[in-house]
């Protein structure tokens, strides 16, 4: 529940009364004068920044991580197609050769 800038205004009044007003500045001081969950200070944006950061370098890591494996998958389907492929010539040439024959 957010308290309307009268409501602390009426507080502080009272403990000034009650309290002194270096007292009721130190109180009121504890007391934010915005709904918490709303603002984000400049420390929560660092933290966030920095967690953010360290979550793109994790996704270069996978990233390299995956380009290699690529690379790895790339070049074992180019030697299977090619020695397929070299199987598929080789019959094709045997059934031809025993027809001709």
């Amino acid at each position: 529940m957010a308290v309307s800038e009268g409501r602390r205004r009426d507080l502080y009044n009272v403990l000034d009364e009650l309290l002194g007003t270096e007292r009721a500045d130190t109180l009121m001081a504890y007391l934010p004068a915005y709904e918490a969950i709303e603002v984000a200070t400049k420390d929560d944006i660092r933290r966030l920044e920095s967690r953010l950061d360290h979550l793109e370098q994790r996704f270069d890591q996978l990233e390299g991580r995956l380009d290699g494996g690529m690379n790895s998958v790339n070049q074992r389907l180019d030697r299977f197609f090619i020695t397929q492929s070299a199987g598929l010539i080789a019959m094709i040439g045997t059934l031809i050769a025993a027809l001709l024959l």
